[in-house]
């Protein structure tokens, strides 16, 4: 990530200007461990990064939900006993075309997968329709987020979002009301008549 790079960059340069403005064993120590961060940092998340890239993930969400109701989808690792991840970050792609209104979000999550983890696209189910769901890549980071390992993750999943029930009142169905007959509506058509 550009930001992680760039702190690191803004550390970097004070732990120079400060071995060169103040020279003491101290200032060239910290100037070291500062240059040997990133090396380190590889170098303990590389094996996770290569078995997390290796073993791989799935991606599911329900397939039908309530209007209003918070959109979730579930990033799961393919491997059984879970799999530990310096940090991770997929790039989501929600569309409902019935409303028109789609989102892009960056999920990011670092830490143990034994269990699928949730992704919250909230204001993509607020309408009805049907919510379309597509990844394409998936970044496997360093525990610094500076190097990754880029993982091809073309998934896709749909969720219908149908309008919430409500149970008609006893008023409505009681034995004393009787239709007579039908009025149309002033636009016309079967579904109008009432």
């Amino acid at each position: 990530m550009i930001k992680n790079i760039l702190i690191y960059i803004a550390v970097l340069a004070i732990s120079f200007s400060f071995a060169v403005f103040y020279y003491a064993w101290f200032s060239n120590f910290l100037l070291i461990v500062v240059l040997c961060l990133p090396v380190l940092s590889l170098l303990c998340s590389l094996p996770f990064m290569i078995y997390s890239a290796v073993k791989g993930f799935s991606l599911y969400a329900s397939k039908v939900i309530y209007a209003g109701d918070d959109v979730v989808i579930n990033l799961a690792a393919n491997n059984r006993s879970g799999l530990f991840c310096p940090l991770i970050k997929v790039l989501v792609y929600s569309k409902n075309s019935f409303c028109g209104k789609s989102k892009k979000t960056a999920f990011k999550y670092s830490g143990m997968i034994n269990k699928p983890v949730n992704i919250p696209l909230s204001k993509i189910g607020k309408d009805c329709g049907l919510v379309e769901i597509q990844t394409r890549w998936l970044k496997i980071y360093d525990m610094l987020g500076i190097f990754f390992i880029p993982v091809r993750f073309n998934t896709a999943a749909e969720i219908l979002v149908i309008p919430k029930t409500a149970n008609c009142s006893e008023e409505v169905l009681t034995g004393k009301q009787a239709i007579i007959g039908y009025k149309k509506k002033a636009g016309g058509g079967f579904s109008d008549d009432y």
